[in-house]
């Protein structure tokens, strides 16, 4: 929040009209995560670097883009993969170019890119020779890489998924 507002402030000391734009987009983010704090409401809010607003409602279901001044829908609610019902998305992430890492219903991580929802671990799954109990939340870098704390019965592991294959 302080890094948008921060941000917000430096773009409007003085505005060039084709940053207008881009300073209603900060603002509204900088809104959006005043209000859900302030309502207690479980919002998953990014600011991509091309000015829209991903953002997913974890008591609702579903993620969002704002574009241009519209929302549209990225995910619905529910999504189903791979015979799973997904409804609620727990944590999200994003990079600069519109991809996801989820936490989906509390137990299972997955990657969205271009429409496509890929899972990349749930629990039950088996892992470095155990099975895993709990996930932490993801985290995505601009090469679709994700970053994710995996807790098995047998111990807990920092891993790495890459194009489908999980380290």
């Amino acid at each position: 929040q302080r890094q948008a507002l921060a941000h917000a402030a430096a773009c409007g000391k003085h505005p060039h009209p084709c940053q207008r734009h881009h300073l209603l987009q900060v603002y509204l983010l900088a809104l959006l995560q005043l209000l859900a704090v302030y309502l207690h409401l479980d919002y998953q809010v990014r600011y991509l670097p091309g000015g829209e607003i991903a953002f997913a409602d974890s008591t609702n279901g579903g993620a969002y883009i704002w574009a241009n001044g519209a929302s549209s829908l990225l995910l619905a609610n529910p999504t189903v993969v791979d015979g799973v019902s997904l409804t609620t998305v727990n944590a999200m992430d994003a990079n600069a170019h519109g991809q996801l890492a989820l936490l989906m219903n509390s137990n299972g991580i997955y990657f969205f890119t271009n429409g496509s929802m890929t899972k990349v671990i749930r629990v039950g799954d088996s892992y470095a020779g155990g099975t895993v109990t709990t996930l932490r939340n993801p985290v995505i870098d601009d090469t679709g890489r994700i970053m994710l704390w995996i807790v098995t019965d047998k111990g807990e592991s920092l891993a790495l998924w890459r194009a489908g294959a999980l380290t």
